[in-house]
Order: C-alpha cells, then structure tokens, then sequence
C-alpha cells in the first residue's frame, strides 16, 4: 500500500481525493476538491465510480481506515494511495 504525505499531495496537478469520512465531517471542512465517498457507500458502489485507469487519493480521519481502504482497492486492481495522517494531516497543514 502507498501513502503519500499532505504537502507532496499539494505538489500533485489535480489529484483525484476521495474523502471517506462521513458527510458531516466532510461538509465541516475538508481537502479542496475532495469528493466525498464515505466509507460504506465506496466499499460498495467502487465498481460504478471508479475506474482502474485512474489514481484515487484516499482520505480518512487519521490515515487508519484510508489503509484499509486502499488495500482492498488495490487487490481489486484500482490504483489508491492512502493520505498519511488523513484529514488530521491536512488540519495541521493548512
């Protein structure tokens, strides 16, 4: 599994976020440009908006169920990179 830290995130041209916390907490604050997927709908509908040429960068809480995430993503052959430190990162960053 890759992660990838908040500021080389920043250094990236558009990446694609996905933030898999819950809506309240998305809709609190959240990466710019972060689509909000929580955790049970992704798991679920990933084969309908995802695509297996793309990369997703995922977004937790604190970088634990983004591991999680991207592992079970990752043997089903998309390609995922777990944020290190989730939204706390992105908190402390900003």
């Amino acid at each position: 599994m890759k992660e990838i830290s908040i500021d080389n995130l920043f250094k990236l041209n558009n990446p694609i976020v996905i933030d898999i916390r819950k809506r309240n907490n998305y809709n609190l604050d959240h990466i710019p440009n972060a689509i909000n997927i929580p955790y049970a709908e992704l798991i679920t509908e990933y084969p309908i908006i995802m695509s297996k040429s793309e990369i997703y960068y995922i977004c937790c809480d604190q970088g634990i169920k983004g591991k999680e995430v991207c592992n079970f993503l990752s043997k089903l052959g998309y390609h995922t990179i777990n944020i290190a430190g989730g939204y706390e990162a992105y908190k402390n960053y900003k």
